[in-house]
C-alpha cells in the first residue's frame, strides 16, 4: 500500500529546434519532485502521465505515457514524454494528470493532486506562426485561397525570378502590361511601327525596350531626294529576321510595299500605287519585325 503523496512540479523543458535545423522530435523533458507526506520520496516507482483537454473532467488526448521503475532520489524525478505530433498542434491548453504506485505493483495508480497545465514551452512543437503554415497546406481549398482570388496556388506562376526552363500554358496567356524580350531571342514581336506618307511614326512599340511613345527609339525618315522610299533603323540587329510589311489602302487606289535589308539594324521600304507606272508613291504603311 502506498502512502498519500504530493507532487511539486519543478520544470517543463521542451526540445525545441534551432533556427538552422528542422525539428525532428515531439518529445519534451518533464521534471518534478514527489513528496511522501512532508518528506521527499525515495525509491523506485511506476509513473503514469495522462494528457487531458481540460483541468477537470474532459477527455484524454493521445496515449498515456507510462514510465516504469523510475528512480527517485530526495523526491526528484525526470523523464521524457512524447504524445506525438498532434497532441499540441491545435494550440489548445493541455493538462497532465500524474499517477504513481510502487514499482512493479499490480495495484491501480494513485492520482496525485490536480492536473498540471502544460505551459508554453512544449508548444514550440507548433509555434504561433507555424500554425498559419499548417492552414496553408490546404490552400487548394477556396476557403484558404481567398488571397489568391479563390484559385489554387498551383494556378499561379512566380514572378521576378530567372526561370531556366519552359513556361507553358494550355489556355490563353494574357499579359496586362508590356511584353518585352531580348533582341537576340525569338518569339515575341521585336518592333511594330505605323508610318505615314511623310515618313513620321504615327504609332509604334519597341518589343525590346517596352517603349510606345514618340518613335520608340527607332529612326524613321523618307529617304532624302526620294518619294515613297523610307529608311527605318531599329537600333538593334534585325538582319534576316521575319518581316511583315503592309501598305495602307488609299482612298480609291490599291497600294503596295516592299522592303530590303540594308544594314544589320536597318531596312528600306518602297511604297507604290499598283495601277500607276511610276516606281514609287507616298503611302502609309505598317511593319512588324519578329
Amino acid at each position: 500500500m502506498i502512502k498519500q503523496k504530493s507532487l511539486l512540479v519543478l520544470l517543463y523543458l521542451a526540445l525545441v529546434p534551432t533556427v538552422t535545423m528542422a525539428q525532428t522530435s515531439t518529445a519534451f523533458n518533464f521534471q518534478g519532485r514527489l513528496n511522501d507526506g512532508s518528506s521527499p520520496a525515495n525509491g523506485r516507482f511506476d509513473l503514469r502521465f495522462r494528457l487531458y483537454d481540460a483541468p477537470a473532467g474532459g477527455g484524454t488526448v493521445a496515449t498515456d505515457n507510462e514510465r516504469l521503475n523510475v528512480q527517485l532520489i530526495d523526491g526528484v524525478f525526470g523523464t521524457v514524454l512524447d504524445y506525438g505530433p498532434n497532441a499540441f498542434q491545435s494550440g489548445v491548453t493541455r493538462y497532465i494528470e500524474i499517477g504513481v504506485r510502487p514499482a512493479g505493483s499490480p495495484n491501480a495508480y494513485v492520482v496525485l493532486g490536480g492536473r498540471q497545465a502544460i505551459l508554453s514551452v512544449p508548444y514550440a512543437i507548433t509555434s504561433i506562426y507555424s500554425a498559419f503554415a499548417g492552414v496553408a497546406t490546404n490552400a487548394t481549398n477556396a476557403e484558404n485561397a481567398l488571397a489568391l482570388g479563390g484559385n489554387a496556388a498551383s494556378s499561379y506562376a512566380r514572378l521576378n525570378f530567372d526561370n531556366q526552363g519552359d513556361l507553358k500554358a494550355t489556355g490563353n496567356l494574357e499579359i496586362g502590361g508590356r511584353a518585352t524580350q531580348p533582341a537576340a531571342s525569338l518569339g515575341l514581336p521585336k518592333a511594330m511601327i505605323y508610318v505615314n506618307g511623310s515618313g513620321s511614326a504615327i504609332s509604334c512599340y519597341n518589343g525590346v525596350t517596352g517603349q510606345s511613345t514618340g518613335s520608340c527609339g527607332f529612326t524613321v525618315q523618307e529617304a532624302p531626294g526620294s518619294v515613297g522610299v523610307y529608311n527605318i533603323d531599329f537600333g538593334f540587329n534585325i538582319f534576316n529576321r521575319f518581316i511583315s510589311l503592309t501598305a495602307e489602302y488609299g482612298a480609291s487606289q490599291n497600294k503596295g510595299a516592299n522592303f530590303k535589308f540594308v544594314t544589320t539594324t536597318r531596312v528600306d521600304v518602297w511604297t507604290f500605287f499598283t495601277d500607276l507606272r511610276s516606281d514609287t508613291a507616298r503611302s502609309n504603311f505598317m511593319i512588324i519585325v519578329y
